[in-house]
């Protein structure tokens, strides 16, 4: 489906600024526009070259020529610089109020803020979506009379347009005054002129071959536009129209593409022109402009509407609201899931059949498997030692550990992929919709490393409680030895004046002998004690335990 392009439909491409001041620049500009109206044999290609150059001579984004319709009330656009095969496209002249104007005065001209100039309020709208800042516009008197019009755009509003500019403008549309009361250009134009009353006659029977339609279309509560095969808008319904703010009459005869947005424009035309061929297509989104410069995001569907009369039909739908909020939806879930995936604890999700639907990245570290390898493979009774699932759900189904349906704090064990027992803290819970069961959802912390920790703070404590035993006994044996040295040193001493005052063959004396041998044995034991560095136990009667004396001694007697 080929595709024709309308004044409004062109987004205006800023060209680099030159200085045209010099006489001889402006000579030369002059006679360049000029001589391409007489360059080559076909007139609508002279007519484009000769507008290009115009264009770039005037720092204009696009220029077009406008031709005074034989029908009252009517124009045709005859050449534009930025579409080489543009044929003798019909307009209205109401849409057109500054065009009207040049013709009415014959006097050029300048619009310098065009979205907001009073004589362009009527399609302010398309004026504003079209990126079109600022108009420049020159008669063209042919046999003296107003035939034509020069329109050049610009996207920046206020053009310089100084005197040199103007003597271009006024000497372009002198030129192309000539060229147009010439036989050449009037034999082209007619030939066009018949071209486009066929057309309007095809379009003509379409209209009324849809007739029948009308009805059905104006009722719907979605948007429906008629479009034929170059494109250009037949028929837009009420709903459409309420959707897109534009006017049926304003859109009538202009392409659709006028009011989509700029990046699904190339996609439209191919699927409306591959549509043309036959092909068929699933619903699909596209953004079109407003008249309040709102996005709207519509779901559409292009079929195929009276196949001999070679039109189409676009069905649209509002989704706006619809499409924005999948966007917070999917920024919700995406959130969702880096907050699951970034949880310091395991996170795992099973369906109503045990299957795991979610294995965030900390069940990945506790168990050694990957998401992939479980999510919607893996039953989550391969997570537990064998049993271990089926005891967590008895406790989820009673009143225990939090309420049924729930488990706050519990402690079980996990198996990992390589078949470690993972000693775990669960909690649980049973997600229903409704009154329906539809998942199971736990949270795992790890407890190896704790119960590692809490093993290495028992030896450690054990070790804190044998050196305070040890410094408790080192300092009462001190203690003992200091005190029990000073009545047996006076026990051996009396013992031995009574030996030395008895004769041997004393009967008294094996008694005196037994007290100094004993005294020198409690001496021996009281250095001991005083030896001691350790804490040092043996069993003893009954099971107790006491202090071995030689074991808790034996270092210092070696250094001894």
């Amino acid at each position: 489906m080929d595709h024709k392009t309308t004044e409004l439909d062109r987004t205006p491409t800023p060209r680099s600024t030159r200085k045209l001041s010099e006489p001889a620049g402006l000579e030369a500009t002059a006679l360049a526009i000029c001589e391409a109206l007489s360059t080559g044999a076909d007139a609508r290609q002279a007519l484009h070259e000769f507008i290009a150059r115009a264009c770039d001579a005037l720092e204009a984004d696009t220029g077009s020529v406008f031709l005074r319709g034989e029908e009252p009330g009517t124009l045709h656009v005859v050449a534009a610089s930025d579409e080489p095969a543009l044929a003798r496209l019909r307009v209205a002249l109401d849409r057109y109020p500054e065009v009207a104007a040049v013709l009415q005065s014959t006097q050029p001209l300048v619009v310098e803020d065009a979205p907001n100039h009073p004589l362009l309020k009527e399609v302010s709208a398309l004026i504003t979506a079209r990126g079109i800042g600022s108009l420049l516009l020159f008669p063209v008197l042919v046999e003296g009379h107003p035939r034509a019009v020069l329109l050049f755009r610009r996207s920046e509003k206020r053009p310089d347009l100084d005197p040199a500019r103007q003597t271009i403008g006024r000497i372009a549309a002198a030129a192309l005054g000539l060229a147009l009361s010439g036989a050449r250009f009037r034999e082209a134009i007619s030939e066009q002129t018949n071209r486009v009353a066929l057309s309007r006659i095809e379009a003509e029977r379409r209209i009324r071959a849809l007739a029948q339609y009308r009805d059905l279309f104006e009722t719907a509560p979605d948007g429906m536009v008629v479009l034929d095969a170059e494109g250009l808008i037949i028929y837009l319904n009420r709903a459409g129209v309420q959707m897109t703010g534009f006017s049926r009459t304003g859109l009538v005869g202009q392409p659709f593409s006028a009011i989509v947005a700029e990046h699904h424009r190339g996609m439209l035309i191919e699927m409306l022109r591959e549509a043309a061929g036959g092909a068929r297509f699933a619903s699909f989104d596209l953004e079109l402009r407003t008249t309040s410069g709102d996005p709207l995001v519509v779901s559409a569907s292009i079929g195929t509407l009276l196949s001999d009369s070679h039109v189409a039909l676009l069905h649209f739908r509002d989704v706006t609201q619809a499409r924005a909020l999948e966007i917070d939806l999917r920024r919700t879930k995406d959130f969702l899931a880096k907050l699951i995936d970034s949880a310091p604890d395991g996170i795992v999700a099973a369906d109503r059949e045990g299957t795991i639907i979610l294995f965030n990245k900390a069940a990945e570290r506790i168990y050694g498997h990957s998401a992939d390898e479980v999510v919607g493979r893996l039953s989550v009774e391969r997570l537990y030692p064998p049993g271990g699932a089926q005891a967590v759900m008895r406790l989820l189904r009673s009143a225990q550990h939090g309420g049924r349906g729930r488990i706050v704090e519990s402690r079980h064990d996990g198996l990992s992929k390589s078949g470690e027992i993972i000693p775990m803290q669960l909690a649980a819970a049973i997600v229903h919709e409704g009154d329906e069961e539809v998942a199971t959802i736990g949270v795992f912390s790890d407890l190896r490393e704790h119960l590692r920790t809490a093993e290495r703070l028992r030896h450690a404590q054990e070790k804190l409680e044998i050196s305070e035993k040890q410094a408790l006994v080192t300092q009462l044996a001190g203690t003992t030895a200091h005190e029990l040295n000073q009545p047996l040193t006076s026990i051996l001493a009396y013992a031995e004046l009574v030996r030395r005052r008895i004769a041997a063959d004393d009967p008294q004396r094996p008694a005196i002998d037994t007290i100094a041998r004993e005294a020198e044995r409690m001496a021996e034991i009281v250095r001991k004690i005083g030896r001691i560095t350790r804490y040092e136990t043996k069993p003893y009667v009954g099971g107790t335990e006491i202090l071995d004396l030689d074991k808790a001694a034996a270092e210092e007697e070696k250094k001894e």
